[in-house]
C-alpha cells in the first residue's frame, strides 16, 4: 500500500507536566514554534480537554478547547483540513 505524499504539515507535541495545587504546564510544539501556557484544573478538566482536543486531531474536526489560567487562559483551536476529511486513521480491515 503507497500513501500519496500530502503537503499538510503534521508535526504535533502536546506536552502536560501536572503540578501541585492544581496547577500545570501545557506545551505545544508545532511549525518549529513552541507554546508554553499555565493552566489551573480548578476551573477546568485539563486532561479531559486534552482528550477532547487529540480526538479532535485523530477524526479531523473543528474545535475550540478553553484552558483557564488565574486570571485569563487561553483557547486552542483544531480546524478541519479539507483535502484530509476523507482520511480514516486507523482504517478497518
Amino acid at each position: 500500500m503507497v500513501r500519496q505524499v500530502s503537503n499538510v504539515f503534521d508535526e504535533l507535541q502536546i506536552s502536560l507536566l501536572m503540578l501541585r495545587h492544581g496547577w500545570s504546564c501545557l506545551t505545544i510544539t508545532t511549525r518549529g514554534e513552541i507554546l508554553n501556557c499555565e493552566v489551573s484544573g480548578v476551573f477546568s478538566n485539563v486532561v479531559a480537554g486534552l482528550i477532547d482536543l487529540c480526538h479532535a486531531v485523530i477524526d479531523n474536526v473543528t474545535i475550540k478547547v478553553p484552558f483557564y489560567d488565574e486570571p485569563g487562559g487561553h483557547v486552542w483551536k483544531v480546524t478541519t483540513i479539507a483535502d484530509q476529511r476523507t482520511h480514516n486513521a486507523f482504517p478497518s480491515r
